[in-house]
């Protein structure tokens, strides 16, 4: 799950245990004897008290916090920060995603098992490996009629009709999990015109039900905008609230469409850089370095705080301004793809992020 716009990860996941945090944050600190506290994790870490589901699966062993996680380099560009997270380098550049790279390793050989539930394929799925992208219809479906006369057309087209029956196939089981699932009928809710599964929860719920069904999706991608609060952030209520609310929402709705798949399941939340420590005159944050990251699923051995905790004492921030990055984000992505799904170290170093030794993996969290 990619949050685009850089989540602060100060105010989703606050270190209440470190003794400058509270006067670096001042009015916007949270604590816990708020009116609305925040969900504390050990302590020295809490949550956001909007984070109500992850604090949940914390509780029940199956939710892992990643504090002061950070992309190799210092940008601080949303575009180009967020180029080097999907890609897994050092720079920007590069069309091919650490993701895709990672399909062929895992023998995801056909596109319906790798997708992205966005309009467009994300880079970090994105290359040379099949790979596709599904958003419920907004409009008229086509009958199966018009399909059958459009593949006619595209017969003598390779490329077009391998594309056309690929987004045939990921459509049939979007349609056959929302039937199995016993949820509405979403196809003939687009007919009537909803707006099926066009927010993070909805596409939540298509992509666990489709992940849940046999011989469904392996790899899926949700990516979710709107964290680039540089004006009036807010504390425990505010815009902020909302939108950390609408993900905590989103990735329950994402467990419980999964139903008994959950427990061989692992989902990375990332985001391509921190916010400023320090608020700015119009009430938000700015661009910063380090992150928060969250690792959640029945798969995963959770229940902790993974943190080599630089500190937010004005002489520990970096340049005097940002929670600095001790984890490189690369790592938790090599712990999970050679634990989780058994990559091999050869592949994970030479194929899926190359230059990328002083990364290393981050072991131990997964479930034996």
């Amino acid at each position: 799950v990619l949050l685009r716009g850089a989540l602060d990860g100060l105010a989703a996941a606050p270190p209440l245990g470190d003794p400058a945090y509270a006067a670096l944050r001042g009015d916007h600190a949270l604590s816990l004897t708020d009116a609305t506290p925040a969900l504390p994790l050990n302590a020295d870490f809490a949550l956001h008290p909007a984070l109500k589901n992850l604090k949940a699966l914390y509780d029940a062993g199956q939710m892992t916090l990643v504090h002061a996680a950070a992309i190799p380099v210092v940008n601080r560009s949303h575009f180009e920060a967020q180029a080097i997270l999907e890609t897994g380098g050092v720079r920007t550049g590069g069309s091919v995603g650490w993701l895709n790279r990672a399909l062929g390793p895992l023998g995801v050989d056909t596109a319906s098992e790798a997708v992205a539930y966005a309009p467009a394929t994300p880079l970090a799925l994105s290359g040379p490996a099949p790979a596709t992208s599904y958003t419920p219809a907004t409009a008229e479906p086509g009958s199966a009629e018009f399909f059958r006369r459009v593949a006619a057309l595209y017969g003598d087209q390779p490329a077009l009709a391998k594309a056309l029956a690929t987004g045939l196939e990921v459509r049939g089981m979007a349609e056959l999990a929302a039937h199995d699932g016993g949820a509405p009928d979403e196809m003939a809710g687009e007919r009537r015109g909803r707006r099926i599964g066009s927010d993070l929860k909805g596409l939540a719920a298509t992509a666990g039900r489709m992940m849940a069904a046999e011989d469904g999706v392996r790899i899926a991608v949700l990516e979710a905008g709107g964290w680039d609060t540089h004006v009036n952030q807010g504390a425990a209520g505010g815009q902020l609230a909302t939108r950390l609310g609408q993900l905590d929402d989103a990735l329950a709705t994402l467990r419980n469409a999964l139903g008994d798949a959950w427990a061989a399941t692992t989902v990375i939340v990332a985001t391509e850089f921190g916010r400023t420590a320090r608020f700015n005159g119009s009430g938000g944050t700015d661009h910063g370095v380090g992150a928060a990251a969250f690792l959640l699923g029945g798969a995963v051995a959770g229940g902790r705080v993974v943190a080599n905790w630089p500190g937010v004492a004005d002489r520990q921030l970096h340049e005097g301004r940002d929670l600095a990055g001790t984890t490189d984000i690369r790592s938790l992505f090599k712990g999970v793809l050679a634990d989780h799904m058994r990559l091999s170290t050869p592949a994970l170093e030479t194929v899926v992020f190359p230059d990328s030794a002083a990364a290393r993996p981050l072991r131990g969290l997964i479930r034996a």
